[in-house]
This record gives C-alpha cells, structure tokens and sequence, in this order.
C-alpha cells in the first residue's frame, strides 16, 4: 500500500521523521493549502484562482498563525520546528513530484506557521461547511413544514 513505517528512537526523532514522510510524499498538496490559504494559488494556478485568494487575503490567516506561533509555549515549540526540519528535508524528494514539474516551480521552505496556517484553514472549512449544512437544513424545514 505504499504506506511508510519508520522505527524511532525519541519523540525528537518522531517528529523529524513524521514531517519528513510529509515533505516526501506530500509535498504538493502541502504547498497548494498553503498557498491557498495564504491568497496566492493563481501565482501558480492562474486566473481561475483569483477569486478564492482574494477570499483569504481577506481573511488573513497567515497573520492568526504567525500570532498563534508567537504564543506557543516553549516547550511545544521544539516539536513543530523538529517537524518543520523534517518537512524540508522531506521535500528534497517531493519537489519532484510531477505537479511541481507542470507547473516549473518548486515548493519555497516549510515554516512553523505554515502548519498552524493549514490548520487554521481546515477548521475555517469545516466551520463553514456546518454553517452552510445548518442553512440548508432550516431551508429544508420551511419548504416541507
């Protein structure tokens, strides 16, 4: 199933490795909700993206994470930036995946925030996703009593 196992011998080693595997095999979808919530998938996509980046410069997700990194207490920092080293090396081999090829460019170096970033962009979506689901539902109610 091309599933990696990786034997560890500390949490240090855990969390490099765990970013690692991502950089490696998930280096392009890592980018792409990164750019996007970030604002700037038609940097690479085009055109068609213009819309939803505007929608998240709007939003300004990357600030909320840069504050939420800023706050992290101490002794946690440590596992995200051993994951974030991880994430780089990792992408090494991910940067030649053939999406990046496609579209000749390269993922710029995973940070800290970005993590948190992606995050943050997963809880918006599923919030909105609830707020929409509601919505309907109510829809549904007064249309059929």
């Amino acid at each position: 199933l091309n599933i990696p196992h990786q034997e560890t011998r500390s949490m240090e080693e855990f969390y490099f490795c765990f970013g690692y595997h991502h950089g490696a095999d998930r280096a392009w979808e890592m980018d792409y909700f990164r750019r996007f919530g970030e604002g700037r998938n038609a940097e690479v996509l085009g055109f068609s993206q213009l819309k939803s980046d505007l929608m998240m410069r709007v939003l300004n997700l990357p600030e909320l994470a840069t504050q939420i990194w800023q706050g992290f207490p101490q002794e946690k920092r440590k596992w995200l930036e051993l994951y974030t080293q991880g994430v780089n090396k990792g992408f090494e081999i991910g940067r030649e995946a053939q999406e990046f090829k496609d579209k000749n460019y390269a993922p710029e170096p995973w940070r800290p925030e970005y993590s948190i970033l992606v995050l943050l962009l997963q809880s918006f979506d599923q919030t909105r996703k609830t707020f929409q689901r509601d919505y309907e539902e109510e829809q549904i109610k007064e249309k059929w009593g």
